[in-house]
């Protein structure tokens, strides 16, 4: 669990599922989560398969996030179109995919746009750039007369010109990409060169009328002309002041349909293995003791120092992994985490797991007779916990989103979960006392003022380190908080009904509560 639940929503993300998507993923896992320690538990139990049934469902689990690491990415990639101004063509931008028309280029506005010029320079596909021994000009043609702007070769950078037109009413012509050939063949291309054989092209021809030192012009040229060159400018929008873009463009490399329902199922079913196989142990821990305040919470030390000691390495592995583009590797950890799941299957095979016989034993998880299960507290009770549960999904699920947003790297958030159970080892070894003495009540009301600390507290970091000193408040919304919720529990649990109480507040709180 170490080596893989930090970072499963990271990895969400990295394939491309959107906040809203991850969040249904979730919920559904979860909801086939709760059907699974019903149907394993009760065939184990029915059965007295407990070890077979174990270490299916550890097996399969892990197999199932393995392949979560090749499931295919589907990735959006949002850019600005290309665009510059030809003097012959007009405006051209980069036709977008995710356009049904050239016109969806520009947002729709009837407030006049200015359209600022600059680094004039020739282009020519053959013989690449040519210098002409005559200064460009750039020309406005109207019926009153005509007027040209000399472009100062030694300042190219500094405008040349602006002008002001209704730019979303200029027509428009859209020109293929092999129809483009506009290409360069020299090697000294310019930085805002914008031709490719390979674009689409969207041609925006100015319409009249073209306002230029407050008058009015009807068209626009450019000399001196060669014919097998042409004059292209570097351009800049503006309106009201404010500089504008053409719509981004939207292009999508996978299929969406398949990288979602592919991990949807994958994740489900390890989900599903992954809370029948925590059920079906922490039913042998019940078999284990009657002590639900001692001996319970230093069992689980060793869950802790599990959790503490691999979330970073997995981390460390991910970041290792990453390549130059920010591409997650998912498999190193998963494949960590299925060496870990044959060593705890094999460990199951050897170690003995069979049910105590003693008197207590019965009494304590044997159901003798029938009791009434449900009283006002116990429904109180199991109240407080799906919404402890629902507490804890909210940072499970989003917080990793969170902590990728302000720049925390996969070792960090590791670090955190490191240090979330690591901080919880001495409270589950003084389990006993810390409940006899502090109360079961009251720890669960710290588990919702440390929530409600933590909530506060992250929603104003914008440093990656500092999400650390929130993660060690963990130890008591998780760690503390679900050894008070087991002793409380069990001693609300009528006489031989401590089994179904085990298995009640595991689905209420990993499964309904998601």
């Amino acid at each position: 669990i170490g080596c893989l639940s930090p970072f499963l929503t990271s990895h969400m993300r990295h394939l491309g599922f959107s906040l809203s998507e991850i969040s249904f993923i979730n919920a559904v896992s979860a909801f086939f989560s709760i059907i699974g320690p019903l149907l394993g538990g009760t065939f184990a139990e029915r059965k007295n398969r407990y070890k077979s049934t174990t270490i299916f469902c550890i097996l399969v689990g892990a197999m199932a996030f393995v392949a979560l690491s090749f499931v295919p990415r589907y990735e959006k990639l949002n850019y600005r179109p290309l665009v510059d101004f030809d003097c012959d063509a007009g405006l051209r931008v980069e036709r977008c995919v995710n356009w049904a028309t050239c016109g969806e280029a520009m947002d729709s506005t009837d407030n006049l746009t200015k359209i600022k010029l600059s680094n004039c320079h020739y282009q020519c596909p053959k013989s690449g750039h040519f210098t002409s021994p005559y200064p460009l000009h750039l020309c406005f043609h109207g019926d009153s007369g005509n007027i040209c702007v000399v472009f100062d070769a030694d300042n190219r950078n500094s405008t040349l010109t602006e002008f002001e037109s209704h730019l979303q009413s200029w027509p428009y012509v859209e020109v293929p990409a092999q129809s483009n050939v506009s290409t360069i063949n020299s090697t000294q291309m310019i930085e805002e060169d914008v031709p490719r054989a390979h674009v689409a092209m969207c041609n925006h021809l100015p319409l009249a009328p073209v306002t230029f030192n407050q008058k009015q012009y009807q068209g626009i040229s450019c000399r001196p002309k060669r014919d097998d060159c042409s004059i292209h400018c570097k351009v800049v929008f503006e309106t009201g002041g404010k500089t504008v873009y053409p719509r981004q463009c939207e292009e999508a490399f996978g299929n969406p349909t398949t990288t979602f329902w592919s991990y949807l199922v994958l994740r489900s079913i390890g989900d599903f293995c992954l809370l029948t196989a925590i059920c079906l142990l922490d039913a042998i821990t019940i078999w284990s003791t009657v002590d639900y305040e001692g001996c319970y919470g230093r069992i689980h030390v060793w869950a802790a120092l599990g959790m503490a000691a691999l979330a970073p390495i997995s981390g460390s592995l991910l970041d290792y992994y990453t390549d130059m583009d920010g591409r997650l590797d998912f498999s190193p950890p998963a494949f960590l985490a299925a060496t870990f799941a044959v060593i705890c299957g094999a460990l199951i095979i050897v170690l003995p797991i069979h049910r105590q016989k003693s008197l207590q034993f019965q009494q304590a998880v044997m159901p003798t007779k029938e009791v009434k299960f449900f009283s006002g507290e116990m429904i109180i009770f199991l109240g407080i916990v799906l919404v402890l549960g629902m507490q804890w999904s909210i940072l499970y699920i989003f917080l990793p989103w969170l902590t990728n947003d302000i720049g925390c790297t996969a070792m960090q958030t590791g670090l955190a979960c490191t240090l979330m159970f690591g901080f919880s080892v001495p409270f589950l070894l003084i389990s006993k006392n810390m409940v006899r003495n502090i109360g079961k009540a009251n720890l669960l009301v710290f588990a919702f003022l440390f929530y409600f600390t933590r909530y506060a507290g992250i929603t104003f970091v914008s440093s990656p380190w500092w999400t650390l000193p929130f993660a060690l408040m963990g130890s008591f919304t998780l760690c503390v908080m679900w050894i008070a919720s087991v002793a409380y529990g069990q001693k609300l649990a009528p006489p031989g009904y401590s089994l179904i109480m085990q298995y009640l507040l595991n689905l209420l709180h990993f499964g309904i509560g998601e």
